[in-house]
């Protein structure tokens, strides 16, 4: 028996992923970054749930990732309104 092949040519495309910006998760904005050696970091999130170190966990909740300069401002009023105590914060190293 004999095997016979033919030569053909073949396209393959590939759909990658890259990161192009941040947009605000409240007004739809554009977050800048103003270099790589400046930091910005938002937080605030909720969750609950088990955790054992032998075994995992789950936990759930919610949270907001990304919100500008400006909605982040308007976020404390809105908790410094109803009487939320904010904690400052300020790290040196």
């Amino acid at each position: 028996m004999t095997k016979h092949y033919e030569e053909y040519l073949e396209t393959v495309i590939q759909t990658k992923r890259r990161y192009v910006n941040t947009t605000c998760d409240n007004c739809g904005e554009e977050i800048s970054y103003a270099g790589m050696y400046n930091t910005r970091e938002f937080n605030l999130e909720f969750t609950k749930g088990t955790s054992y170190p032998e075994e995992g966990g789950h936990k759930i909740g919610w949270a907001v990732e990304d919100l500008c300069d400006t909605c982040v401002e308007w976020l404390k009023n809105i908790l410094l309104k109803n009487d939320v105590i904010i904690c400052k914060v300020d790290i040196d190293w």
